[in-house]
């Protein structure tokens, strides 16, 4: 079983967030004992990012938890489908358990282990399933059954700047006139 390590220039390079919105540091990529690709990813958040989700505490909550499975499915099908298929959206989540009888402070690393489990076509269009659960400090916090991402053609991604892109073109226009 090799893995792969993938570190943060990397990252930038196969999903579109940025940071302060990219929330992975860090990935390694491998397959499972039965051949599906799998993904172990780090994160962490400043205190900034957590504090008054919770009261007036710098906690993590289930925000945090889902945004590190979603950007960890993103990655994995970026991978599994390769760039040139496209840039990673969700379209369907099926389920997300949280624990909400713990809470952990916003310096806990947050650790996320996500697997794909169906690559299948809906006419040119690539979608991959993934499940996945994420880990602070060892203890389980979030899973999640399933979440279904399509991959975009490039050209037609809102993360992807140019004349075919409506969200630029009217933020340009806004500027000009």
């Amino acid at each position: 079983n090799k893995c792969i390590d993938i570190d943060q220039k990397q990252l930038l390079d196969l999903i579109p967030q940025q940071p302060p919105f990219l929330v992975i540091s860090k990935a390694t990529f491998g397959m499972a004992h039965d051949g599906a690709p799998v993904l172990h990813t780090f994160a962490s958040f400043p205190v900034s990012a957590v504090k008054g989700h919770f009261c007036d505490c710098s906690v993590i909550g289930l925000m945090h938890n889902s945004r590190c499975l979603a950007q960890s499915g993103m990655l994995l099908s970026s991978l599994v489908a390769g760039t040139a298929a496209g840039i990673p959206e969700v379209i369907q989540t099926k389920m997300i358990h949280h624990d909400t009888a713990r809470y952990f402070s916003s310096c806990a690393t947050i650790e996320t282990y996500v697997r794909c489990e169906k690559i299948s076509a809906r006419g040119n269009l690539t979608l991959i399933s993934v499940s996945g659960v994420v880990f602070v400090r060892g203890y389980q916090a979030a899973d999640t059954d399933e979440f279904t991402y399509v991959m975009v053609p490039r050209e037609k991604h809102p993360s992807v700047a140019g004349k075919n892109n409506f969200l630029h073109n009217q933020q340009v226009e806004g500027i000009s006139h």
